[in-house]
């Protein structure tokens, strides 16, 4: 069976002041702000706030590799795509890039959760085909 194609949504983010640490390079915090908003940003893309009214994402993992520093001024292109999920986890890549090499990469896991019941709930195929590249 061959493995599903999913689109990639992409960003640039330009390096603030307000993104600083004390050694004057990004703070790994701020990536996982970042993780989060491209994540969110993806989402929206692909529904209506209706459609999402139902459901809330949960973070259960963060993976995050760093390969790089960010610096002041720095412009990060931001890449984003899903996994096909495992059970009630939904996977999630997201990698960021200075000058077309890897900064960092992370590798997430989320979970959709009904909003009612504050249940776990599996992804449908016709949502996990939003996705489709």
């Amino acid at each position: 069976m061959e493995k599903p194609t999913f689109e990639i949504y992409k960003k640039e983010i330009v390096v603030k002041q307000a993104h600083l640490d004390d050694l004057n390079h990004v703070n790994n915090a701020i990536y996982v702000q970042w993780i989060q908003e491209i994540a969110g940003e993806h989402w929206n893309s692909r529904f209506t706030e209706e459609e999402t009214q139902d459901a809330h994402w949960f973070v259960l993992e963060h993976h995050i590799q760093y390969k790089q520093q960010a610096f002041l001024g720095d412009v990060l292109q931001v890449e984003t795509t899903v996994e096909t999920p495992q059970g009630v986890r939904f996977p999630r890549i997201v990698n960021f890039y200075k000058n077309g090499k890897a900064l960092v990469q992370a590798r997430t896991l989320w979970c959709l959760v009904d909003a009612k019941t504050h249940r776990p709930k599996r992804v449908s195929q016709a949502f996990l085909d939003r996705f489709k590249g």
